[in-house]
C-alpha cells in the first residue's frame, strides 16, 4: 500500500515542495507560499471560519435559554448589567453551561433626528424580529423606547402575570401605564415604572424612568414575574 502511495501524483508532489522549501530560510518559505499558495491558504481559512461558525451555531442551538431580556435606551454601568445577568444565571442555574440567561442592549437613538434614524431603524427591526421569533421575554426602556414599543402593540397584558390586588397596588403608587385597547374604551396594563427601586437607582444614570414591560409572545410568563421580583430586592452588587 505504502508503495502505491508513492506512485500517486499528491506524493510526487509534496516531495517537490519539500525539495523546494529546503534550501529556504524562513522569511523566503513565506514568501514562497505566498506567492504559489495563497489562494489554496485563502480557501483553508474560509472553511475553517466556516466549521467555526457551523459549531458555535450548533452549540448554541442546544443551549436552553431560561429567561431573554433586553435593554432599550438605558445608561447602566457595565458592573451593574452584568450583575443583573450573571447574578440570575448563578441564582437559577449555578455553572450550568446548557441553561443560560440572556441579557443584551441596543439603543434606538432618536427616530426623528436624522443622524441617529438608520440606527434606530435597525435596533427597532431588531426588536420586532425577537418578539416575532419567540426569543424575547421582557423589556427595560426610557420612556422614548417605550413609546415605539407600545406603538407596535407587542406588549403582553400584565393581568396575565400578575394579579388585580397587585396591579392595583401599583397603579395606587402610580407605577403602573396603560394602552387603550384599540376599537374599545378599555385601559391595558404593559408597564411598570421601577424607577425607585435600589438597582435602578445604584446602577442606572436616567432623567426619566425606567419601563419595565413584557413581550407579547413570552412562553415564560412565570421565569419575567421572577426577574421584576428580583429587581426590586437587589441591592448594589459590590465594586
Amino acid at each position: 500500500m505504502l508503495e502505491r502511495y508513492k506512485r500517486t501524483k499528491f506524493y510526487h508532489g509534496w516531495v517537490k515542495f519539500c525539495n523546494d522549501l529546503r534550501p529556504m530560510n524562513w522569511k523566503q518559505r513565506l514568501e514562497y507560499l505566498w506567492m504559489y499558495y495563497k489562494e489554496y491558504a485563502f480557501l483553508c481559512f474560509m472553511a475553517l471560519m466556516a466549521v467555526v461558525l457551523l459549531v458555535t451555531i450548533t452549540v448554541n442551538r442546544a443551549k436552553n435559554t431560561l429567561v431573554s431580556g433586553m435593554m432599550i435606551n438605558i445608561s447602566i454601568d457595565p458592573i451593574g448589567m452584568n450583575y443583573m445577568k450573571e447574578e440570575y444565571q448563578n441564582d437559577i442555574a449555578p455553572g450550568d453551561k446548557w441553561n443560560v440567561v440572556e441579557l443584551d442592549y441596543t439603543n434606538f437613538g432618536d427616530m426623528e433626528d436624522l443622524e441617529f434614524g438608520e440606527q434606530s431603524y435597525y435596533a427597532s427591526q431588531i426588536l420586532l424580529a425577537r418578539v416575532s421569533g419567540q426569543m424575547l421575554d421582557y423589556i427595560l426602556l426610557d420612556k422614548f423606547g417605550f413609546e415605539y414599543y407600545a406603538s407596535q402593540e407587542v406588549y403582553l397584558d400584565l393581568r396575565e402575570v400578575f394579579t388585580e390586588a397587585e396591579l392595583s397596588a401599583l397603579d395606587a403608587e402610580g407605577k403602573v401605564i396603560y394602552v387603550m385597547e384599540e376599537g374599545t374604551t378599555e385601559r391595558v396594563p404593559v408597564s411598570i415604572i421601577i424607577t425607585d427601586t435600589q438597582y435602578v437607582k445604584d446602577n442606572m444614570h436616567m432623567e426619566g424612568d425606567v419601563y419595565f414591560a413584557l413581550s407579547g409572545s413570552t412562553t415564560r410568563p412565570e421565569m419575567c414575574r421572577d426577574v421584576w421580583e428580583r429587581i426590586q430586592s437587589w441591592q448594589t452588587p459590590e465594586q
